[in-house]
């Protein structure tokens, strides 16, 4: 998952420690004249461990460095303290599987072979082209590996496009929109 996290300290390694009805009894009895302030006392007897963790969240959203501020600081406090704690938050590159290393940057294998696919070709017969050029990186390679490698980086890109490439997209719309 990482590196580990330095333990907790300070306020975030000690309990709240809950106010005794009592004493605020007492201190309320100081005011017993004056009803709204009673009332007052009562209120932040109710609240106080409720005030005090929002208190120490702040403290951890320093821990972590996020802007509780800013638009969603909130909601990534969440997400570093599951990073934190919940396995399945991590974040690994792709697994490897068993055998020889599958190239990882066959990007511009999808790029040539739906270039050629717009000529009128078949992914097939594409295949067979780009293996048969002489200068292409793809010389020599089987037609049938450089299908099932096109497929399978074609169904990657659409998985990840369909989210990634959105919400880039979203936010590059949004960012000319005031410079357009």
């Amino acid at each position: 998952m990482g590196k580990a996290p330095a333990p907790f300290s300070g306020l975030l390694a000690q309990p709240i420690v809950r106010p005794s009805p009592l004493v605020a009894a007492l201190i309320a009895h100081g005011y017993r004249d004056r009803p709204a302030a009673v009332e007052a006392i009562s209120e932040v007897l109710a609240t106080w461990v409720d005030r005090e963790k929002c208190r120490k969240l702040l403290l951890l959203a320093d821990r972590y460095g996020v802007d509780v501020t800013k638009q969603a600081g909130w909601a990534l406090l969440c997400l570093r303290i599951a990073e934190e704690f919940i396995p399945g938050f991590s974040v690994v590159d792709e697994r490897r599987g068993r055998g020889r290393p599958r190239r990882s940057d066959n990007f511009d294998l999808v790029q040539a072979v739906d270039k050629l696919c717009k000529e009128g070709m078949t992914i097939y017969r594409a295949c067979q082209q780009l293996s048969r050029k002489r200068k292409s990186r793809w010389y020599n390679r089987s037609p049938d590996a450089l299908a099932n490698e096109y497929r399978r980086w074609l169904k990657k890109i659409n998985v990840v496009q369909s989210d990634f490439f959105n919400a880039c997209d979203t936010a590059a719309k949004g960012a000319s929109n005031g410079r357009e």
